[in-house]
């Protein structure tokens, strides 16, 4: 899998100065001691991974990860695996049908955006794959703690359709991961969470 970095982002400051081809060097090690230590073949949809400071991750249209967690290798984990399946659910077309059973086990929802029922689907087979890494417990944790942290580091608007849609991923695993396995989109069937 190819890792780029780019030494035009503006450096971060963090006590001390960092320029950023130091950071994103440090972020590149650090998946490739996660790709070492895991086995992440599952989760790969694309080759293709981009390290920047300074920037949100993204999955599109190349997976971009940034410097903000070279402290915490579960978090980036999780970013890491959530950016690759959001290449896996990219088309929207192919999961159309289990973006509507998930609009109606879930009429109260903040919105009817399409994308918004995409990140359930992206949500859970996060989770699944962080249980699968971690273990379901720890894989919980994971993602509980993500969320508290993206109160403070999102304004309401983005937070709460986020906190929503992992909300129900946490609270309804068991039934959204029914809605994906009828429609054949659990990665590792076996392995994960128990459906």
């Amino acid at each position: 899998m190819g890792v780029s970095t780019s030494a035009v982002a503006q450096p971060q400051m963090d006590g001390e100065l960092t320029f950023c081809p130091e950071t994103e060097r440090e972020a590149r090690e650090q998946i490739r001691r996660l790709m070492t230590r895991y086995d992440l073949s599952a989760w790969i949809f694309a080759k293709e991974v981009r390290i920047l400071c300074g920037v949100e991750a993204r999955s599109h249209p190349i997976v971009t990860l940034n410097t903000d967690y070279l402290e915490d290798d579960e978090r980036q984990l999780s970013i890491f695996i959530h950016g690759k399946i959001h290449v896996f659910v990219g088309d929207p077309a192919s999961k159309r049908n289990a973006v509507d059973d998930l609009r109606a086990m879930f009429p109260d929802a903040p919105n009817d955006d399409f994308r918004l029922f995409q990140h359930i689907v992206v949500g859970w087979l996060e989770l699944d794959g962080l249980a699968e890494i971690l273990g379901e417990k720890r894989a919980r944790e994971v993602i509980e703690a993500k969320v508290a942290a993206a109160a403070d580091q999102y304004p309401n608007e983005i937070h709460e359709p986020y906190e929503w849609y992992y909300r129900q991923v946490i609270d309804n695993t068991s039934r959204i991961g029914a809605v994906l396995e009828r429609h054949r989109l659990v990665i590792a069937p076996t392995k994960g969470l128990a459906l």
